[in-house]
């Protein structure tokens, strides 16, 4: 739980502060009958769900399997990576915060060395 708290006001230091976009408990609790993903999608200018297992059969041929054009949204959840919590598992409803950065501007502990991939934190209530 201490863990979760500090990751609170943490966002709470960066949604007056940072340079992502925010949903606060109100703006999900409001949005609550909406699946996340697409609640996501419609509040994050610029979201784009990360891939996941489910999205081709393995044995499917892809265009960009060799040459990546772009990396997925990196998703962590009370500061921890989380790649398949979009997955179905999280409502918004479970959540006392979200916060989104398209590259770059995330807090530098979630930026990969390599690439500015997306970032997406959720943050979930105490």
């Amino acid at each position: 739980m201490a863990s979760s708290n500090v990751g609170l006001q943490s966002f709470a230091w960066r949604r007056v502060h940072g340079s992502g976009q925010y949903l606060g408990r109100e703006e999900l609790q409001a949005d609550r009958l909406l699946p996340l993903a697409d609640l996501l999608r419609a509040r994050f200018r610029g979201f784009q769900m990360p891939p996941t297992a489910l999205a081709l059969p393995a044995s499917a041929p892809s265009v960009h399997s060799t040459i990546p054009t772009s990396c997925p949204t990196q998703v962590y959840v009370n500061g921890m990576p989380a790649p398949g919590a979009l997955d179905g598992g999280l409502q918004a409803s479970d959540l006392a915060g979200a916060e989104y950065y398209s590259g770059a501007t995330a807090p530098a502990q979630y930026l990969r060395a390599w690439a500015a991939c997306p970032v997406l934190l959720l943050w979930l209530k105490p």
